[in-house]
Order: C-alpha cells, then structure tokens, then sequence
C-alpha cells in the first residue's frame, strides 16, 4: 500500500512538470512571433533558458521515475534521456544544452545571434515534437 501513495505522488509530480513544460514552450513560441527587434531576440533567449531548464528538469524526473541510475546534471539527463528511449539520439539536444549555458553566461551580440537563429531553426520544433510525443505516448 506505502508504494502506491508514492507511485500517485510521484506521477503527480510528473504531471505538473509536463503542464510547467508545455506552458513554457508555448511561451517561448509567443516570444518568437513577435515581430523582429532586438528586445524579440532578448525574449527568446530568456524563454529558451527557462524552457531548456524545466525540459532537463522533467527529464530528470522521468529519469527517477523510471529508477534510472544516472548523475543528475543537464548534461548526464539528456545522456540518460537518450540512452532510455526518451529523446532520439542525435547531438542536437547535447547542442541544445551548450546553447543554453552560452546563452546564460555569455553577452556577446554575435554568440547571441547565432544562439537565436538555433532555437529559431531547430529547438522550437525539438520541444514541440517532443511534447507532442510524450502527450500522444503518455495519454
């Protein structure tokens, strides 16, 4: 019986990182309609970072959920992500990461560009494609 109130609550837990998830996605995805500016650029990074963070985070939990032994820092989670059948195994989510820790630590124009123009091209559709998995797997 002690195993099935920690199963509830901790698909609980699950479930709410999810909706955080898809809310901040659909943020980011506000934030790139806009129209071109240099504050739209700023938005998006700063939507990309918070997406990005509740993405590994809710990968992490998944990752406990499933009582995969892993270290649980960005880098390993999306590692144990790929390796569980989580996410596919391209280097774009390992790109995705680097990205993000450019983007926190770096304030340069250029470095910054090149970081938009990737959640432009490629992380918007990778957050997409993987919420849209997870919610048509999961429901």
């Amino acid at each position: 019986m002690q195993r099935n109130v920690c199963y509830n609550a901790d698909m609980e837990k699950v479930r709410y990182k999810f909706e955080q998830l898809q809310n901040a996605a659909a943020r980011l995805d506000e934030a790139l309609a806009l129209p071109d500016s240099p504050i739209k650029t700023d938005a998006v990074i700063q939507r990309f970072e918070f997406t990005t963070e509740l993405f590994w985070k809710f990968l992490k939990i998944l990752l406990e959920y499933d009582r995969v032994n892993f270290t649980p820092s960005p880098r390993e989670t999306i590692r144990a992500a790929k390796t569980s059948g989580y996410l596919p195994s391209d280097d774009l989510w390992m790109q995705l990461i680097d990205d993000r820790n450019i983007a926190s630590h770096t304030y340069n124009d250029t470095k910054a560009q090149e970081v938009y123009n990737n959640i432009k091209n490629n992380y918007t559709a990778m957050f997409r494609e993987f919420i849209n998995d997870y919610a048509r797997t999961r429901s």
